[in-house]
């Protein structure tokens, strides 16, 4: 049996990202845990997608798999509070912070329950995504060449470098946000090209790593933020002030250099 063609491997790959998802969702334990994986792998998959969007009619499928991802950040949104003021807890030493920390846990909890209320076990959910996936098996993925990826990487890299430019000149939480959205886009698809193995699109293996590292520190500014907004606006957090007082001094201490983006080699002759 011959083996698939590079659309046709990279049209499974986002099948299989998509179902990773919806298994997410579907599984038990922890409802945090399950959504932060359901969103990553929903994030991989319209990564993937992305490098195609002007070859294959995505549209429908990727605004489906958006919504489902965008209806869930509310909930995520609220646990990732509570994993940075564990972060910043352990910088201070341990401790320090539990009593807000117990705050934003249940806060978390709440935001949990109003979510699966309107969608009792993700089930809407999980079959809008189901959807997608059928959807997206429908295309012509074979049509899919070496050259559109590399297209679909150029694209991205002029977007990322167009949000380093954007984010200097004026570096908002909006600018920095958009910035941060690129790289990991731009790394994802690195990471879903490498996974093709095709010898006519030769990866760096270091440029992913930087552009995580990248994207770690961006998050970690932006989480801090995320995390002083909502102590501001939650009136029983513990230790209120103190705790803004220490978020405004980590803000200052962040340090955020852009990184050079990946180009890819010209095809062999």
């Amino acid at each position: 049996m011959s083996r698939p063609s590079t659309g046709e491997r990279l049209g499974h790959l986002v099948r299989r990202e998509c179902e990773v998802a919806r298994q997410a969702l579907a599984a038990s334990g922890s409802v945090h845990g399950r959504v932060h994986e359901a969103r990553k792998a929903i994030r991989r998959a319209r990564s993937a997608l992305a490098l195609v969007e002007k070859r294959l009619d995505i549209g429908s499928a990727d605004r489906t798999l958006q919504r489902v991802g965008d209806s869930l950040s509310s909930l995520r949104d609220a646990h990732a509070t509570v994993e940075t003021l564990a972060r910043v807890d352990e910088l201070d030493g341990g401790d320090r912070w539990a009593p807000a920390m117990a705050t934003l846990r249940a806060h978390a909890d709440q935001v949990a329950v109003v979510v699966q209320g309107g969608d009792p076990g993700f089930a809407w959910r999980q079959r809008a995504i189901a959807r997608a996936t059928a959807q997206l098996a429908g295309l012509p993925w074979k049509t899919v060449k070496p050259a559109h990826l590399r297209e679909g990487l150029g694209r991205q890299s002029a977007r990322v470098e167009r949000s380093v430019a954007r984010a200097r000149k004026s570096p908002t939480p909006e600018n920095i946000h958009r910035w941060r959205r690129r790289a990991r886009r731009l790394r994802m698809q690195l990471e879903a090209v490498a996974k093709l193995e095709e010898r006519r699109l030769q990866v760096d293996a270091q440029q992913p790593k930087k552009l995580r590292r990248l994207a770690d520190e961006l998050g970690w500014y932006q989480d801090i933020q995320a995390l002083m907004q909502l102590v501001r606006r939650l009136p029983d957090v513990p230790e209120r002030a103190a705790l803004a007082a220490r978020l405004d001094e980590l803000l200052g201490q962040c340090q955020v250099e852009p990184v050079s983006v990946h180009k890819l080699p010209e095809p062999p002759a």
